[in-house]
């Protein structure tokens, strides 16, 4: 008897049933049935009462202890109607998204000029001086960068675009000596007799100052202000409009 009881399959219960029933109820189209739903480039990963909200691969928030009538709204206005984050605060009381999130709405211009102050103060070891320069430049400042390894490299999008990061404008590696090397991963955005390399777009290497200036010399005038790329449906930014 006791053999029979323990070996009775269990029926599996989707756990995102009463999700999904509250999404039908407030008119949305949307179902939930792996953790992941997303639209275009912004997506909701849901993990019992804990929701995160991503586009464009960037994780703008978390949240823990939202009723289950709460995520379906936010889901719904996030992913469904692309609301804003301040729209989407009035939804649930105490949620509140960082100034990152809120800058970008703004449009890319005060996103960027909130991103070089934040990496500036970070003061990295590693860059930290050629981040002051870059970050005291008109054209540097207008642009994304990102950290990967031993590199500080340059985007002309925040963000990314179809899942993938654009690493398309010059590199600087740190090498054991603590200088600099500048790497180009497209050199068809230079002239190609302005600049000598080895075939694996090492162009130079030198102190901060040095490769700060060279870095100038390589960047199109017009790679800034890096771009966010904005899903269907969502108004343009101030500074865009």
């Amino acid at each position: 008897m006791l053999a029979q009881i323990f070996s009775r399959k269990k029926k599996k219960v989707n756990p995102f049933l009463e999700l999904n029933s509250e999404l039908a109820k407030i008119g949305s189209s949307l179902r939930v049935n792996h953790r992941v739903i997303s639209e275009g480039n912004r997506e909701c990963q849901i993990f019992g009462s804990y929701i995160d909200f991503r586009e464009n691969g960037m994780k703008w928030y978390g949240v823990s202890g939202v009723k289950v009538i709460h995520q379906a709204l936010l889901v719904d206005g996030w992913v469904g109607k692309c609301l804003s984050s301040e729209e989407l605060e009035v939804l649930v009381p105490g949620l509140e998204f960082p100034v990152a999130r809120k800058q970008i709405e703004m449009g890319e211009r005060a996103f960027l000029s909130w991103y070089w102050e934040n990496l500036r103060n970070r003061k990295d070891n590693r860059f930290g001086e050629l981040i002051e320069l870059f970050a005291s430049h008109e054209l540097t400042r207008n642009l994304m960068s990102y950290f990967e390894s031993r590199d500080f490299g340059f985007s002309s999008n925040i963000g990314e675009v179809n899942g993938l990061v654009i690493k398309n404008l010059p590199q600087i590696r740190i090498t054991d000596d603590w200088q600099y090397e500048v790497h180009l991963p497209n050199m068809s955005l230079v002239d190609r007799d302005e600049v000598t390399t080895d075939g694996t777009g090492y162009i130079g290497r030198g102190t901060a100052r040095e490769v700060f200036e060279l870095t100038l010399k390589l960047l199109p005038r017009d790679a800034g202000p890096a771009e966010y790329f904005r899903c269907n449906g969502c108004p343009p930014a101030p500074d865009a409009a």
